[in-house]
């Protein structure tokens, strides 16, 4: 599919489409038909290799919603159709309705970037002498790692009862965070940590300088004016919805498991928002909208600043280098910058990309958790949109493609030596049954050069090291391999 992407790709980017829609209108529906058919296409199929049971997709242009549509099923069980309009949750995309709240609050004087967080909240976490501020929260900066605090509530919502953690108050929070002291792995602005916990913090520094709960905050001060009507933190409201999705957790053997969005205050502000393709079409708008009337530019510019360089380890980067604001992620697109957060909910997640200098704006939402998979869609759209080559601007799914052919049954000569490998939620790994072993051996397979195929088995011991290289004839198909002194083929 990425080939045949690749090979009739329409170069003509969205700005030019534009141009010729004012000049020869029926020109500009041909030209606009094409795209949307490569892009559909894209879409489908990586549905299909993926398998996303259901995804909403919204494209904003300037200051209109461009594109908006739903693919496969929002509920598997009666076979209903996911729209534009169905609710999603939109996992940590959240965080930017919540920093946003925060630089309004910002604008009104009544909250300090570089005050100290325990200005507003009995927070104990930092020294006095290098306290940490609104600004460490809002850009990970802190220096403190993720404090789970956020998943008890989604894991007991899921049905789990193993972690016994008092959370069910702000009280249970805030001893959870206090208690957190040991915890700090280095001085504030020294190192990146995602951290949920402290968007919980940050929502409640909302409630406590507004003097309103946070989410009838966000309600009245950022939903409303967009015409976000039907955007909720509600269970109540998400039930009495008609259109909304039931959530999908993958099991182990491949089936699909129902599950309800996790519903808790605890969650509400780093990811519990739930909302459709089209009404975040409304905010990408007034996020490229230099005019709009809930913030100023300037305070936008800030939400999109360099503070805190993620390193490469994190799976949070797409390309090489990125850098995280507040709220929002900065990455380079082929000489664009593009800013971006993907969001996963368990049941549910989301990617918002933006490319601010050709007011391209972009949503994307599924009923499982795939965020990976949807940040690569949503590079995939901005290519074709763009006119770029998608193999550069989604190499997460070929990728994909390549290491889903290893997957599969190998054996030697007469089957003396049997081996299974697995691809699993980008994880290669193999399993070795061996005559003169009494129970089977399971080792990862560390990617040395995908390229070539080549991986090495990660052994312990001094001086040990063994590879497995993988060969495709191209002429017929079959595939091979060689791990130390065997010669492996796929049955």
């Amino acid at each position: 599919m990425i080939a045949y992407i690749k090979i009739h790709l329409n170069q003509t980017p969205l700005r030019k489409i534009h141009y010729l829609y004012k000049k020869r209108e029926r020109k500009y529906i041909i030209m606009r038909k094409k795209v949307i058919e490569m892009m559909e296409n894209f879409i489908i199929e990586v549905m299909r290799q993926t398998k996303i049971p259901g995804l909403s997709v919204a494209i904003v242009k300037d200051d209109s919603l461009e594109y908006a549509n739903g693919f496969g099923a929002r509920q598997i069980d009666g076979n209903l159709p996911m729209t534009e309009d169905t609710l999603i949750g939109i996992g940590s995309i959240s965080k930017s309705f919540t920093a946003l709240a925060i630089m309004q609050l910002v604008e009104q004087g009544k909250i300090e970037l570089k005050a100290p967080v325990a200005n507003y909240l009995e927070f104990n976490l930092g020294s006095k002498k290098n306290p940490i501020t609104v600004h460490h929260l809002l850009s990970h900066s802190s220096g403190f790692p993720d404090l789970d605090a956020n998943y008890i509530p989604i894991a007991r919502g899921l049905g789990s009862s193993e972690i016994m953690t008092p959370m069910s108050s702000w009280n249970d929070f805030m001893l959870h965070i206090n208690g957190a002291r040991n915890e700090q792995f280095s001085e504030p602005d020294e190192s990146y940590f995602y951290n949920n916990d402290f968007f919980t913090v940050l929502g409640l520094i909302v409630e406590k300088v507004s003097g309103m709960k946070f989410e009838d905050y966000i309600i009245e001060n950022i939903l409303r004016p967009l015409g976000m009507e039907r955007t909720t933190y509600s269970k109540e409201d998400y039930e009495k919805d008609d259109n909304k999705l039931k959530g999908y957790v993958r099991s182990g053997d491949g089936e699909f498991k129902e599950f309800d969005h996790p519903f808790d205050e605890i969650v509400y502000a780093p990811g519990g928002l739930l909302s459709s393709a089209k009404e975040m079409g409304n905010y990408m708008k007034m996020l490229m909208d230099k005019r709009n009337q809930i913030i100023q530019q300037l305070s936008l510019d800030q939400m999109w600043g360099k503070y805190t360089r993620m390193p490469e380890e994190t799976s949070y980067v797409l390309y090489k280098e990125a850098w995280y604001g507040y709220a929002w992620m900065i990455e380079d697109f082929f000489g664009y910058k593009m800013i971006h957060h993907g969001g996963d909910i368990i049941t549910s997640s989301g990617q918002l990309a933006i490319i601010p200098e050709k007011n391209i704006g972009i949503f994307i939402g599924a009923n499982i958790s795939i965020g990976a998979v949807l940040s690569s869609l949503c590079c995939g759209i901005f290519a074709i949109l763009l006119g770029k080559d998608i193999n550069q601007a989604v190499p997460l799914l070929s990728v994909d493609q390549k290491l889903s052919k290893l997957a599969g049954s190998y054996e030697t000569y007469k089957g003396i030596i049997k081996v299974e490998v697995e691809y699993k939620n980008g994880l290669l790994s193999g399993k070795i049954s061996h005559p003169v072993l009494l129970e089977d051996l399971k080792f990862p397979l560390a990617p040395l050069d995908i390229d070539k195929l080549k991986f090495y088995i990660p052994i312990c011991l001094p001086n040990q090291k063994m590879f497995i290289q993988f060969f495709i004839d191209e002429k017929t198909g079959k595939i091979h391999g060689t791990v130390d002194r065997y010669y492996l083929h796929k049955v």
